[in-house]
């Protein structure tokens, strides 16, 4: 213990050696900092205590904490209730069953869980491009425009450039992540933006769920029990289409054997002429990059002389010209073998949902006709696309931030399973991964027997053009006695078989962004052409006009040249070849 004493009084002394040598040096010594430049120490950063100052020293205030990243999870979106105006489409079918919706019960669900009330301005769907002129034309734009580049006739960047609508593209990855996810794991990324790689919209998307592929959910359709009864295999070619049609009019006494309407769009898009490379619009020859118009070509000229053939022979239905569309009352009374429908017609359901009275009958998929056996018609509807309504947030928006999480909740999963369904365990059930929805909540706004039901994303069809994700009919099913008369089951994908011979290879997509001067050729052109070959359409088929006549031809294209189809042309050309190198 001596000795430990010891020891510490010697290096005790050799430090208090060392600092006085120190102090003794030659190294000028650190200038004293002044009061305010004093370092500060642990201690000075202390609070005083009572006995050093005789005062309590004011606590620091805190470090506000950072607002979270959204990500969809942080609802309500605000602790006061915010309105925002949205302009969207109305569907006249529910005229007299709804008139606002917020009468529905998922748009209630969707105010409850973010607190934003949605002011919607809905115009008839009868006169929806006079409805959205007249807001465009008012002082007062909403907040929200659903579906705007379907009715504006210049592109979306230059409605951005005009001050209508606001570029979205700074606001994306902050207020938009579940969006911009849903958009990659589709894969189209490219769509949703313009040339230069800027948003502008917010597409709705229409999506399966489970893992099912995307498929054509609506085409031809025959009565195979008819088929079977006389040994006929399903057409594929024109030629087989011909003898086939002919074979079950004569077994049947059919006033209808081809039901259609009296428009090519009303017929099923280009179900009964892509056959010969081109439809009735804007199309990509032979597939490639060049850009074509089909109502001007050779091509067309042999597909209206087929139509016109089969017209003669009592084929196609002698008053197509008074229909719309595929007559359900020549379907319901077996007066018609061949039909443009959705897949909820095929096999018994037609039946069961009472649209076709005989009990034996079963339908099945018939694909686009073709010239030669093997090939595929490229022109297949194009409801495979993921891309619904392009949506956009108006200059008047004075919370961008707020209506763009509330647009980006709906693409969350809880938020797309309310938009589409409802509430869980009251409108919609989980059966394993299955849904099914309650048969009472479908009935409510469907009529049963009516099959725009079908096209739904459950019950709710009136939102199918807001933003979200439309979830499409093969991701879900109905509950109760008509479960077997809707809805998407395995059966129904076996029987769609024949429709998947169809693909959109010469169709140009829907995403093109035109130009000012583009928009308006095409606008200024677009109009009268269509009219002028929706006219011939049925002049050709009926033969009011001789198709096989040169003189009469050429007058047509001539009319079409005169019109200004070559500008138009010239135009769709640009913005497509803009598109392909995005």
């Amino acid at each position: 213990m001596k000795n430990a004493k010891k020891t510490g009084a010697l290096l005790l002394a050799l430090v208090m050696l060392f600092a006085l040598l120190s102090a003794c040096t030659s190294t000028p010594a650190a200038p004293t900092p002044a009061p305010s430049e004093a370092p500060q120490t642990t201690a000075a950063l202390a609070p005083a205590s009572n006995s050093d100052s005789g005062q309590t020293a004011s606590t620091p205030e805190p470090t506000p904490e950072p607002e979270p990243v959204w990500d969809g999870t942080q609802i309500p979106l605000a602790d006061d209730k915010i309105t925002f105006r949205v302009w969207a489409t109305y569907f006249d079918y529910f005229a007299g069953k709804l008139t606002d919706y917020n009468e529905l019960y998922s748009t209630q669900l969707m105010e409850e869980q973010t607190n934003v009330h949605i002011e919607w301005l809905l115009p008839a769907a009868s006169d929806i491009q006079t409805g959205f002129s007249l807001m465009l034309s008012s002082d007062d734009l909403p907040d929200m425009i659903c579906g705007f580049k379907n009715y504006y006739n210049k592109s979306d960047t230059q409605a951005v450039a005009d001050g209508l609508i606001l570029e979205l593209t700074d606001y994306a990855d902050e207020f938009l992540p579940n969006y911009l996810k849903r958009v990659a794991d589709a894969g189209v990324d490219l769509e949703i933006r313009d040339d230069e790689g800027r948003m502008n919209e917010i597409y709705t998307l229409s999506l399966t769920r489970m893992g099912r592929t995307k498929s054509h959910t609506s085409g031809l359709e025959t009565r195979q029990d008819w088929a079977d009864n006389l040994g006929l295999a399903i057409p594929e070619t024109y030629d087989e289409f011909e003898s086939y049609l002919l074979a079950l009019k004569a077994a049947y006494d059919l006033s209808a054997p081809l039901n259609m309407g009296h428009t090519i769009a009303n017929s099923g898009d280009v179900h009964l002429i892509g056959g010969y490379g081109i439809n009735d619009k804007f199309y990509k020859v032979n597939g490639t990059d060049t850009i074509g118009y089909g109502p001007t070509t050779p091509n067309y000229r042999d597909a209206l002389r087929r139509l016109h053939s089969w017209y003669q022979q009592g084929i196609i239905d002698q008053d197509f010209i008074s229909r719309t569309g595929s007559d359900r009352v020549l379907i319901s009374d077996n007066k018609s073998a061949m039909w443009v429908w959705a897949f909820t017609m095929l096999g018994q359901k037609g039946y069961n949902s009472g649209r076709l009275a005989d009990p034996n009958s079963f339908v099945i998929s018939v694909q686009n006709p073709v010239l030669n056996k093997g090939e595929k018609n490229h022109f297949g509807p194009m409801d495979v696309s993921y891309l619904d309504s392009p949506n956009a947030i108006t200059s008047n928006c004075k919370d961008i931030e707020t209506l763009l999480k509330w647009c980006d909740y709906l693409y969350t999963e809880p938020g797309a399973l309310t938009r589409n369904f409802g509430k869980e365990g009251e409108s919609y059930r989980f059966d394993g991964e299955e849904i099914v929805v309650s048969n009472d909540w479908f009935d409510k706004w469907f009529d049963m027997e009516d099959s725009i039901g079908v096209y739904s994303a459950g019950v709710f069809l009136p939102l199918q053009f807001v933003p979200g994700v439309m979830y499409d009919t093969l991701s879900w099913t109905l509950d109760g006695p008509f479960s077997n008369a809707y809805g998407y089951s395995e059966e129904d994908e076996a029987l769609k078989v024949n429709w998947h011979n169809n693909d959109n290879a010469y169709c140009i997509p829907t995403t093109l962004s035109l130009t000012a001067d583009e928009s308006s050729a095409i606008s200024n052109v677009m109009a009268d052409c269509d009219t002028l070959a929706a006219e011939q359409y049925v002049r050709f088929i009926t033969g009011v006009d001789n198709i096989d006549d040169d003189a009469v031809w050429e007058s047509y294209v001539a009319q079409m040249e005169s019109i200004g189809i070559a500008r138009a042309l010239a135009a769709e050309q640009a913005a497509y070849d803009r598109y392909i190198h995005r």
